[in-house]
């Protein structure tokens, strides 16, 4: 089972929980958007007008035929401008800006759009404009009345022309307006129940009798169940693009207030470096991000890091010291060289690693941007903790100094990886590899097989394998940072697919086999704004007879860091097994026990539990067959029971911050873990991100 790490990166959440309250759009309205917002929140108080009502049936009942929805193909010319409307500034903060073209296959359900121009301000150069879109389009959402819902940071929200929106929402004709020289009916709604995902504000439809909507000004009828976004201004303009109605123009406003005059200081110095000081704190920010020194400032042609490798310690190298990088894509934006040095003063000996990836595609701020064609090469010569990818790992992390159980049985790694990586626009990627892999145990747990006298010491094993993997993820959305991608939603469903083949003979490996494991996560919005439930299933099968060192070994987690794809009270190398079935269930609810002593606090409670299954069979059991490696120094397969835990806790502290308690519920006494103590429960901190 492939490791993947959910690390902390405490610092980079940090920085994009800075970014977020930032992420605006400026309308220019005769009145201050700070103002509008107020106005539009009073029509609550506002009473139904049955002429108002008459208006929106027709609009309604002719949205089918004018919008571009209606259209088997259409293409229309877009603009979007994002900015910070401050109370008290003249000028607004120009954030990022762009113009583009979007083509919209309504047949396939396709969307897509090519941006002819953009331009962003300050440190947001550093994240790169595909992180930008992507933060701006979670922030705002998909919003288009023409549809039945948007959905905004995560949530459905009615539109006030969905085909039932009178049940939800009241309406007010105010008079009339001249929109791009089209007279129009100026109708004011808000939702009947204040507490419902729904707008407010102003709808400009067309007096002819195509009651075309040409211009919404609105904002969030309730905006308490979000963590930024409250004073938040939308404004969409719709023109008539060869007979249909498309949405040509965003401007939408975020207002900011005196009561955040420190966060407006700093805003306005990341936005506008004008001293030295400034030009430091853009430089600080780029490197907790990246978790990188850029060699040159922000264009420079070489990337020291990651940062928090460069020091740490474990029981069997005692301190590791490392240094590395690689090149920077302005200085080939198409061909990356990378690797490190490491060396252990316990174990004394070097370590390193050596990169080559080839982009298909030119890239604008780091070789992995979305979408990936990468042919890469890798050679690597390292300790590796069992079960885990060497690949990938990143155990030398300075978080995973600090553990609860001594790391005393890692293998020396000799490995050489050649693959090629192909991602669409519509998140759906493939990977296949070759890889060969000499291993040789160094810690505690031996290779060897039983005998008549002695044991029968193995030095080391030699594996030569190729690999497929498939990967789909519909509507995934996520911040890129460099090789590592933070989710900033999840896709509708998330299917993975593995199979490896190894191949006896090349390189005097030794064993030939087939390996295969699936995976499917999905999560889902509960209703009322109640949270959220995020479930994964997951199975594997070994289909031969293999030494224990190539059989499934679930991943621990035996640091002080809460792993969400981890067992966080299980120990490396604790269990094996050569078939599993293993799945997790994790509720988010937006409700705490701290709103007990704060009404207006927006800490969650989360509440999960993963459990796996796969007692080891006849095939792969040493008792049975002596010419398999023999299971010890606490090495224990997995048997009739379950392994399982539970985990509750505490998450968005102030805005970031995860703590949980995971406690183990089966194999908690010392015999079922082969005399090795137990992890009982642990109290882990993490961090989290969310709107």
């Amino acid at each position: 089972m492939q490791m993947k790490f959910d690390i902390v990166h405490i610092m980079v959440l940090n920085v994009i929980f800075l970014l977020c309250p930032f992420i605006a759009v400026n309308a220019q309205q005769q009145i201050d958007v700070g103002s509008s917002v107020i106005i539009i929140r009073s029509f609550r108080y506002m009473q139904n007008t049955a002429d108002a009502e008459e208006i929106i049936k027709e609009a309604i009942a002719r949205k089918h035929t004018n919008n571009d929805a209606s259209q088997s193909f259409s293409k229309y010319d877009y603009s979007k401008k994002t900015s910070i409307d401050i109370i008290g500034q003249k000028e607004n903060a120009l954030l990022y800006e762009e113009h583009g073209t979007m083509c919209n296959d309504h047949r396939k359900n396709r969307k897509e759009n090519q941006i002819h121009t953009s331009k962003t301000t300050g440190f947001l150069k550093i994240i790169g404009r595909q992180n930008i879109t992507h933060l701006l389009d979670e922030a705002f959402g998909e919003i288009d009345f023409y549809e039945n819902t948007a959905e905004l940071m995560s949530l459905k929200f009615k539109s006030p022309l969905a085909d039932d929106a009178l049940k939800t929402y009241r309406y007010h004709l105010l008079g009339s307006s001249l929109i791009d020289n089209n007279e129009c009916y100026e109708i004011a709604f808000f939702a009947k129940n204040i507490r419902d995902n729904a707008f407010a504000g102003y709808l400009y439809i067309d007096t002819s009798n195509t009651f075309a909507l040409r211009k919404a000004v609105f904002t969030l009828s309730d905006p308490s169940s979000m963590n930024f976004m409250k004073n938040v201004l939308f404004t969409h303009f719709y023109a008539n693009v060869e007979g249909i109605i498309c949405p040509v123009k965003k401007e939408n406003a975020v207002v900011w207030g005196d009561e955040m005059q420190e966060e407006l200081s700093l805003a306005h110095s990341l936005l506008y470096p004008e001293n030295s000081a400034s030009v430091k704190m853009e430089k600080l920010i780029g490197i907790l991000l990246t978790n990188h020194v850029t060699v040159g400032g922000i264009n420079g042609k070489f990337e020291l890091g990651p940062m928090f490798q460069f020091l740490s310690y474990n029981d069997m190298e005692g301190v590791r010291l490392r240094i590395g990088g690689n090149t920077a894509t302005a200085l080939m934006n198409q061909l990356q060289l990378g690797g490190y040095l490491a060396f252990g003063t316990k174990d004394k000996q070097w370590k390193y690693r050596g990169n080559l990836i080839y982009s298909f595609l030119p890239r604008e701020k780091n070789i992995w941007e979305y979408p990936k064609k990468l042919l890469s090469f890798t050679c690597i010569n390292d300790l590796n903790i069992p079960g885990q990818d060497l690949l990938t790992t990143t155990r030398d992390n300075i978080m995973y100094s600090f553990s609860h159980t001594a790391t005393n049985n890692m293998s020396f790694q000799k490995t050489g990886l050649l693959t090629f990586e192909n991602e669409n626009n519509h998140n759906f990627s493939y990977l296949i590899g070759a890889k060969y892999t000499s291993d040789r145990p160094v810690g505690i747990v031996k290779y060897m097989k039983a005998s008549d006298t002695v044991p029968i010491f193995i030095d080391r094993m030699e594996t030569a394998e190729l690999k497929l993997s498939l990967r789909y993820s519909p509507r995934e959305r996520f911040f890129q940072n460099r090789d590592n991608r933070i989710p900033i939603r999840r896709g509708n469903i998330e299917l993975t697919f593995d199979h490896r083949i190894g191949i006896k003979g090349i390189i005097d490996s030794g064993y030939d086999y087939q390996i295969t494991n699936a995976k499917v996560n999905k999560k889902f919005n509960l209703g009322n704004n109640t949270g959220s439930l995020e479930t994964g299933l997951s199975a594997g099968m070994i289909w031969n007879k293999v030494p224990f060192p190539l059989l499934f070994i679930p991943i621990g987690n035996q640091s002080y860091i809460y792993q969400t794809e981890n067992y966080n009270c299980m120990n490396f190398y604790e269990f094996i097994t050569d078939r599993f079935l293993a799945g997790n269930v994790n509720f988010t609810l937006n409700w705490s026990p701290v709103k007990w002593l704060d009404r207006q606090s927006k800490v969650k409670t989360s509440l999960g539990t993963r459990v796996i299954y796969g007692p080891l069979s006849d095939k792969n059991n040493p008792e049975l067959h002596p010419e398999l490696f023999v299971f010890n120094k606490g090495v224990t397969p997995l048997n009739a029971t379950p392994y399982a835990e539970i985990n509750a806790g505490l998450i968005d502290i102030f805005k970031f911050l995860r703590v949980e308690y995971a406690h183990r519920l089966t194999y908690i006494n010392k015999h079922n873990t082969g005399g090795n103590k137990a992890n009982q429960g642990s109290l882990l901190i993490s961090s989290r991100f969310a709107f």
